[in-house]
């Protein structure tokens, strides 16, 4: 074990202690650290497991965005993009089971499109909406699982570092 090891951002960690020394000249930790360098010392790398960590996050922020993502569904009025953020799913999923109930919508409905158009829709129509929401969301879901396992099952920092969205 070295006398100090490289964190994911500029700083160091002195390991004897575990402070953490800014990148910066005017520091004398960092002063030390870097006289350390010069006498042909080596920190030792940034953790695995912190990096494993943080390209899990990055994975699981990238899946929050992909099951956000608009998605385009074709009725019989027309193709429009619709919104699939939490809301919007939970919104159609209970409007769905509220209609389910009477076996149709009501007269004149539409559901709202992302740029706002007011579309008509049947209740057919609602549920293959979000059939897609859902489907998009399963694919989703899917290629996170097979990223954060690649991550897992990673044993280089490089290899990590490489899986991304």
């Amino acid at each position: 074990m070295s006398l100090y090891r490289l964190t994911q951002q500029s700083s160091i960690i002195r390991t004897s202690d575990n402070t953490v020394i800014p990148n910066d000249p005017a520091n004398s930790d960092y002063q030390q650290y870097q006289l350390w360098l010069s006498q042909g010392n080596v920190p030792d790398p940034v953790p695995l497991s912190d990096l494993a960590n943080n390209q899990i996050q990055i994975i699981k922020n990238s899946y929050n965005q992909a099951i956000s993502n608009n998605v385009t569904y074709t009725n019989s009025v027309g193709t429009f993009e619709y919104q699939t953020d939490v809301n919007s799913r939970n919104n159609i999923l209970s409007t769905i089971t509220g209609f389910s109930l009477a076996n149709t919508v009501p007269p004149n409905f539409y559901w709202r499109s992302a740029n706002n158009v007011n579309v008509p829709f049947t209740l057919t129509e609602l549920q293959e909406l979000a059939q897609a929401m859902l489907s998009q969301g399963w694919t989703a879901f899917e290629k996170r699982t097979t990223l954060i396992d690649q991550i897992l099952s990673a044993n280089t920092a490089n290899t990590i570092t490489s899986v991304v969205w």
